[in-house]
């Protein structure tokens, strides 16, 4: 593939994984995207499908970039003042909460992102055997597995016997995302304190610390760990992180693998 074909599809890295074919007939690279119609009013919406997870990612990523500017700008000011204890002034308030904000959005997102990706390489079939409080053995499928096992455990403990690779827990990524997850649930199931007259807001301790950044950037590294340590590269894969994404299937025609896919969506 030549080097312009890969900057034009890096352009376009929120796509879910195009097919890619060079097709010798033509000499031309060609790309087939996934795509779906949606009904808005009276009109049918065409557009290739995006990928969720990073679309989730990317929303991450610019609130990351957002707060980092933030916290240079106003919140090290704040924190490296000589006073021991600090008040915010009047005219710093609205830039603190822009700065929370923009945290919290990208903390969110990118646990988000690793959600859905632990939930999406899951196969179908895939099945766990385990022994209940009562001594029975249960079944667990995918729609349970789901439902009741954390995002950790998926990614601890259950993706890496799908892919068949080593477990991350001894990366040193590991400690930050678990914060990750005890942050992001602080958040998402808010609590009252005092007897109900306080609400409970002592994950803001990590948001003044330069370590929220480590701490939102273990979500970007457990997916890449998967997607790097895989023996190939999957339709869910977020576009870029693999070299082998970019990678064209060689074919002598390509109108004949368009009646293929065409064949095979009419037997479906």
């Amino acid at each position: 593939m030549k080097d312009s074909d890969k900057k034009e599809l890096k352009k376009q890295f929120r796509l879910l994984q195009p097919l890619t074919f060079y097709d010798k007939k033509q000499g031309k690279t060609i790309y087939l995207n996934h795509q779906n119609s949606y009904k808005a009013a009276d009109k049918e919406i065409v557009f290739p499908l995006p990928n969720n997870i990073t679309l989730c990612m990317n929303i991450s990523n610019r609130e990351y970039d957002l707060a980092k500017r933030k916290y240079f700008s106003t919140i090290k000011k704040i924190t490296t003042r000589k006073s021991k204890k600090v008040s915010v002034k009047d005219d710093e308030i609205n830039d603190v909460f822009d700065y929370i904000e923009s945290v919290q959005v990208s903390l969110i997102f990118i646990y988000t992102a690793v959600e859905a990706f632990s939930n999406i390489a899951i196969p179908p079939d895939y099945e766990i055997e385990r022994i209940n409080h009562k001594k029975v053995k249960e079944i667990w499928g995918k729609e349970n597995i789901e439902r009741w096992k954390s995002t950790s455990e998926k990614i601890g403990d259950i993706l890496p016997d799908i892919f068949k690779i080593e477990n991350p827990k001894n990366e040193k990524f590991w400690s930050n995302f678990k914060k990750l997850e005890e942050i992001r649930n602080d958040i998402i199931h808010q609590k009252t304190i005092k007897n109900n007259t306080d609400v409970y807001s002592e994950y803001f301790n990590y948001f003044f610390d330069h370590s929220i950044f480590e701490i939102i950037r273990s979500g970007f590294l457990v997916i890449q760990y998967f997607c790097l340590k895989s023996d190939e590269s999957k339709i869910y894969f977020p576009l870029g992180i693999r070299t082998d994404s970019f990678d064209p299937i060689e074919v002598d025609d390509i109108n004949d693998v368009i009646e293929h896919i065409y064949a095979d969506e009419e037997d479906q």
